[in-house]
């Protein structure tokens, strides 16, 4: 998933300063240069925003995001210091694509190692939507494929809801 045009401009206004944006990259058999399309350019530079945003500190990068407090507060009590890099990529285009109309909702796919931060980086932004909502009723669904898994992703939901006024809860199937 690649940050929108809105997200960028919303996140991150180093991007045209950084030369990030050049315009010819050496092939891979070194037989000469091939010229970056728009979209690779564009790809480059959401992964060097990412990769900027996931060496601020914790709370600037979630300042600049307009965290609740509350999410904040759970990230310093569990010892981050900074988001990962899928984080930085992920967080910021879910959180443009709630804020602004304009932006069509999509799905994300994400496929990153084991402990690279994917679970908190669609955790943040369903919490952060939710926590301005005023009447209790369910709201977010996530649908995963095995009882394990979805026990784990409840437990980060209730941690990370800590502090709110949010309520998280877990259905699973049978067993066999």
């Amino acid at each position: 998933a690649g940050l929108t045009d809105e997200g960028l401009d919303d996140f991150d206004t180093e991007m045209e300063e950084n030369g990030q944006a050049g315009g010819a990259i050496n092939t891979a058999d070194g037989g000469g240069i091939a010229t970056l399309t728009d979209q690779q350019r564009l790809h480059n530079a959401e992964i060097s925003t990412a990769l900027k945003l996931s060496q601020l500190p914790i709370r600037e990068a979630a300042k600049v995001w307009k965290l609740p407090s509350f999410l904040v507060s759970n990230l310093e009590r569990d010892g981050y210091e900074n988001f990962f890099p899928i984080q930085s990529l992920v967080i910021p285009d879910v959180i443009a694509s709630e804020r602004h109309s304009q932006i069509r909702v999509r799905d994300i796919c994400v496929s990153a190692p084991t402990g690279s931060g994917k679970t908190l980086a669609f955790v943040l932004p369903v919490l952060n939507a939710l926590s301005n909502t005023m009447v209790r009723r369910l709201r977010a669904l996530a649908v995963l494929p095995s009882r394990d898994l979805a026990t784990q992703v409840y437990k980060v939901f209730k941690r990370y809801a800590e502090g709110s006024r949010l309520r998280v809860g877990l259905a699973i199937g049978q067993t066999d």
